[in-house]
């Protein structure tokens, strides 16, 4: 729902292939519904649903308490920090020397992610930002310059999540 309705109008045609309500094509739009073999999948998964979100919150738990008083991180705030629900969908911490660390781990069988390849919205000149534009977001910047995805997903077992955690430190040791 929305107040605009000529917004209102531009987000139905967008979520139906552009068609207005006779169904005519008047403007691009897309599909994102689910076919069926999607809808299973969804389905089995939504009923293991608190249990992912449980061990997710396991993983996130067992990398706060290994970094939460390293001076080279910062981990994210937890779900018990504030009011607001996290799933851990992504464990995003903020690393100095994140590239080197990056390949370190890598070089170790651990792979991690940089977020939009460490480049904050703000800078993505083709949507009509720059950096000046949003200068003084210098927290967000700070943030992008560090951020690295550790894995967490429900395959990882205790003992890859303390080996990725003591490959961290040893790098950080040397």
């Amino acid at each position: 729902m929305t107040s605009d309705p000529d917004l209102g109008k531009k987000i139905s045609l967008l979520r139906d292939h552009g068609r207005d309500e006779k169904g005519v094509v008047v403007d691009w739009g897309t599909n994102s519904r689910l076919d069926n073999l999607q809808a299973a999948i969804l389905d089995f998964k939504l009923s293991k649903f608190e249990e992912d979100i449980a061990r997710r919150r396991e993983i996130a738990s067992i990398y706060n308490d290994a970094f939460s008083n390293h001076k080279m991180l910062t981990t994210p705030q937890g779900p018990s920090n504030g009011d607001h629900f996290d799933v851990y969908q992504n464990y995003e911490l903020a690393a100095e020397n994140r590239d080197e660390l990056q390949k370190y781990l890598a070089e170790k069988g651990i792979k991690t992610l940089v977020q939009w390849g460490g480049t904050p919205v703000h800078h993505f000149r083709k949507l009509g930002y720059g950096k000046e534009k949003f200068s003084h977001l210098k927290k967000t910047d700070w943030f992008f310059d560090r951020c690295l995805m550790l894995p967490i997903h429900m395959s990882l077992s205790d003992d890859d999540v303390y080996y990725i955690a003591d490959r961290i430190h040893a790098f950080y040791r040397r």
